[in-house]
């Protein structure tokens, strides 16, 4: 090999080298509740030249992906917790190697069971009350959020229905419970247009 050849190659790898200069920024949004798969890695590349390819793997779940020609950012959704391997390369020969985990939500769980007091007819006086907030697991202060945007555990003033209590722990895991109120409605004959105690002509009360 000459002087110039020799020279050719030197250059090549230098230039090769200087342009695998990419900053990989991978960050990952574990799991909102225990036993979900709804994971996710946003990944930012920067100081490189793209189009990008990458390979994604998790063994545990039985997942390989393989997408070419990706833009600088990318969004890896719907993830199981556990362990990924990311590689990223690009035409220039530049591979980079992540590993990456998707983090587990602690179960957590409302041992306390409420007194369900239903309303009258159609009125807004049914209530779901808690004596105590026992909670097992997660991650303590916890915050709740009920359907109607109460923010009490207990809740009063309600209607007939289904109203879905959300616990958030600390680590923003959470869980849902939901809890059915029914109407307790007048004993009739015939139900009339209006059952709730008005008089009505297409009804008989009995």
């Amino acid at each position: 090999m000459n002087s110039i050849n020799i020279l050719f190659h030197t250059l090549f790898f230098l230039l090769l080298s200087l342009s695998c200069s990419a900053q990989i920024g991978a960050e990952p949004t574990k799991n909102s509740s225990f036993g979900e798969c709804d994971g996710k890695i946003e990944l930012e590349i920067s100081g490189d030249s793209g189009p990008f390819w990458y390979t994604f793997k998790n063994e545990e779940h039985h997942i390989n992906v393989e997408l070419f020609g990706v833009d600088e950012n990318k969004s890896i959704e719907e993830l199981c917790p556990g362990t990924y391997q990311i590689q990223i390369g690009n035409d220039y020969g530049c591979v980079y190697d992540h590993e990456i985990e998707i983090g587990e939500c602690d179960k957590i769980e409302l041992i306390s069971q409420p007194e369900i007091f239903s309303p009258d007819c159609q009125e807004a006086t049914g209530s779901i009350y808690f004596r105590d907030g026992r909670i097992n697991g997660g991650v303590s202060p916890y915050a709740y959020e009920w359907s109607n945007g109460n923010t009490q555990l207990s809740v009063n003033q309600l209607q007939a229905g289904t109203y879905t209590l959300t616990i958030t722990d600390a680590n923003e895991c959470t869980v849902e419970y939901s809890y059915e109120l029914a109407g307790d409605l007048i004993d009739l004959m015939f139900y009339p247009s209006n059952p709730c105690g008005e008089e009505s002509a297409n009804g008989i009360l009995v």
